[in-house]
Order: C-alpha cells, then structure tokens, then sequence
C-alpha cells in the first residue's frame, strides 16, 4: 500500500513517477482542501472521495475549534512602501 498525505499539495506529477512504479499496489490518498483547480489531477487519479469529513462536522462533533474571519486591508507594498 502506498500512502500519500497531502496529496493536493504534493503535485500529481511529481509523485505519478512513484505510483506507477509501486502499480500493483493499493494507492491511498488523503487530503484536507476541497477540490479546486489547482489539484484536479489528484482527484482524475483517485476519483470520488470514499469519504468525506466537512469542517462544519468537525465542529459540531467538538473535534475542531469555530472560527471568524477578519478581513484587514492595508497599503502597503511588496518593498514596504505605502502608497
């Protein structure tokens, strides 16, 4: 069995190499960010998620911590320069 964590960020085309030379093997992914663009080659490999476990689950089952988001904008460039 070859276990991959973090498949996402891993890059499927840096890790193919090792898969398709352990082929035989039972490949076994695991990941913690939703489909999005940037890993759609994770999930045309693997396919469909045989399980799901959502934030909002995680915490209501008191595992993970509720949480606010608090946007902050500021004027400052990449050098440090406010314009």
């Amino acid at each position: 069995m070859v276990i991959i964590d973090e498949c996402h960020r891993s890059g499927y085309g840096r890790w193919k190499e090792i898969l398709d030379y352990f082929s035989s093997a039972v490949h076994f992914d695991m990941t913690a960010t939703p489909k999005r663009d940037n890993n759609i080659d994770t999930y045309a490999y693997f396919g469909t998620p045989v399980y799901a476990y959502s934030l909002g689950q995680g915490i209501e089952d008191g595992f993970l911590s509720p949480y606010k988001i608090h946007k902050i904008y500021i004027n400052v460039d990449k050098k440090g320069d406010i314009s």
